[in-house]
C-alpha cells in the first residue's frame, strides 16, 4: 500500500466554525478542518481555541513564535489531542445547516502569544482582519449578539484588498 503525504500550505490552517448556540457569550458548536476532513465539537471559546491550537501544533504551522527550547537531544513530541478525538467528515454536516452563524477563520501567524489572521462571517459575506484572539472574540460576539462593539474592531471596518 502506498502512503500519501499531504503537503501543508498556508491554507491548511483554515477552519470553519459553526456556532449552534450562543448564550451568555458562550459559543457552542463544531469546527471543521478541511485539511484533516474532521469536525470537532466545542463548548466555549477556550475549548474552541484549544482545539484550533491542537490543529496548528499537529501541522507545525503556523509555527509558534514563543516555544520552549532547550539544548541537547529533544525527543519528538507525540502530536495528538483534539485531532485524535475528532470524527471524520466530508463537510460540516448537520451542525453546519443548523448553525446560527458560520465563520471561516484563517490563522496566518502565531506571534506575541496570540493569533493573527482573517475571519469571514459567511452569512453576511463580511471579512475582517484580526490582530489577536481577543479581537476575534469581539468580532464573533458582535456577530452573534447583533450589537456594535468598540469601533476599532468591527465588521463595519473595511479591509484593503
Amino acid at each position: 500500500m502506498e502512503m500519501k503525504t499531504a503537503i501543508v500550505t498556508a491554507m491548511s490552517t483554515v477552519v470553519t466554525v459553526a456556532v449552534a448556540s450562543y448564550e451568555h457569550q458562550v459559543p457552542v458548536g463544531r469546527l471543521f478542518s478541511p485539511f484533516f476532513r474532521r469536525s470537532m465539537p466545542f463548548c466555549d471559546f477556550s475549548d474552541l481555541f484549544a482545539k484550533m491550537e491542537s490543529i496548528f501544533d499537529t501541522l507545525s504551522f503556523p509555527q509558534k513564535y514563543f516555544e520552549w527550547r532547550s539544548f541537547g537531544i529533544k525527543a519528538k513530541r507525540l502530536r495528538t489531542g483534539a485531532i485524535a478525538e475528532s470524527r471524520e467528515d466530508d463537510e460540516m454536516g448537520e451542525i453546519g445547516e443548523q448553525a446560527k452563524a458560520t465563520f471561516i477563520i484563517h490563522v496566518q501567524f502565531r506571534r506575541n502569544a496570540t493569533w493573527q489572521g482573517t475571519i469571514q462571517w459567511v452569512e453576511q459575506n463580511r471579512t475582517q482582519v484580526f490582530r489577536s484572539t481577543l479581537e476575534m472574540i469581539k468580532l464573533i460576539d458582535e456577530a452573534m449578539e447583533g450589537r456594535d462593539m468598540v469601533p476599532v474592531v468591527s465588521w463595519n471596518s473595511k479591509i484593503e484588498e
